[in-house]
């Protein structure tokens, strides 16, 4: 018989991709050496102003304050527009293939839409650090998102207040 209804013993299997190397470029907000010298007396108390954007698959991805559609957008790793950048760091490997990535970007830029951007609850840190659990690796350090943090706590926000306004002042001299 030249057809065959059973199955083969072994189903081919397809290799499972290679893990994949994600990065968080790191940027001091903006482009004046203000916030760049800010971050720098910030970053020791383990907070500063950042902007944030998750590189995996040779493109970055990030989240901003756009009036119409989705906030997120790409750009090439450690040149986002705007911002100044900072640093990178290693957050671990994702098993997952870009196309599935790429698929569920799509689902995400529909809920994260320019206009939500909120600078202190929904920003391109927290954006980042839904990426960052998507593709399963490290999440973003506490660091980057401290700021934004302290505005929700009072004792550390007046901690804050006070070491930014020194810093403000000190820039302007």
């Amino acid at each position: 018989a030249a057809c065959q209804r059973t199955l083969p013993r072994q189903m081919p299997h397809e290799e499972p991709p290679p893990p994949v190397p994600v990065m968080l470029n790191i940027y001091d907000i903006g482009t004046s050496g203000e916030v760049k010298m800010i971050n720098r007396v910030l970053r020791p108390l383990g907070a500063g102003a950042f902007h944030c954007g998750v590189e995996v698959f040779g493109t970055e991805w990030s989240y901003g304050d756009y009036e119409r559609g989705t906030g997120v957008f790409m750009c090439r790793p450690r040149i986002c527009e705007g911002h100044t950048y900072s640093e990178s760091v290693n957050m671990g490997k994702t098993s997952m293939s870009e196309d599935e990535f790429k698929t569920r970007m799509k689902t995400i830029e529909v809920r994260w839409q320019g206009a939500d951007y909120d600078l202190l609850k929904q920003n391109c840190c927290h954006f980042c650090d839904e990426v960052l659990s998507l593709l399963n690796v490290a999440c973003i350090p506490a660091r980057v998102t401290n700021l934004a943090n302290a505005v929700f706590s009072p004792r550390k926000l007046r901690r804050t207040c006070v070491v930014v306004a020194i810093c403000t002042a000190l820039a302007k001299n």
